[in-house]
């Protein structure tokens, strides 16, 4: 009888992320296709994001950053998932509409390698300007 992979993901308690979570924190988009900017004033998250509380997603990008980050970093150097901007961006800005390349190389966030892999892009003409549709917030 063949199980059901669906459950088996989303065991959180265990730290794995279900694949809901896991793009909620790359891109931000809630369940409804709406940014999660919100979802730092909202109390309870049931049914509009894929966590329950706020300290549920700080959680799951503690547990799951670096790994997060690696995979980003490797297919769009030069970026950052929505939850980096939201939770470990040096300025916390309310809304961040820039050039994040930019960004992150004024305030010194880019690694050698992902240096080299900008450069690499732009020689053979893969390069484009990459803008968040949003960014960090205040935890005020």
């Amino acid at each position: 009888m063949p199980r059901n992979r669906k459950h088996l993901y989303t065991r959180t308690n265990e730290g794995v992320l279900t694949e809901d979570q896991a793009d909620f924190l790359k891109d931000g988009y809630c369940l409804d296709g709406s940014l999660g900017d919100d979802c730092w004033i909202i109390e309870d998250l049931s049914g509009w994001v894929p966590f329950k509380t706020r300290a549920e997603i700080e959680t799951a990008w503690k547990r799951h950053r670096t790994g997060i980050l690696k995979e980003w970093i490797s297919m769009l150097p030069g970026t950052r998932p929505w939850c980096w901007w939201a939770l470990d961006a040096p300025d916390k800005v309310e809304y961040f509409d820039g050039d994040q390349e930019a960004y992150l190389r004024e305030h010194g966030l880019l690694s050698t390698e992902e240096e080299k892999e900008i450069l690499l892009k732009e020689k053979q003409g893969n390069r484009e300007v990459i803008k968040p549709v949003h960014g960090a917030v205040d935890d005020d």
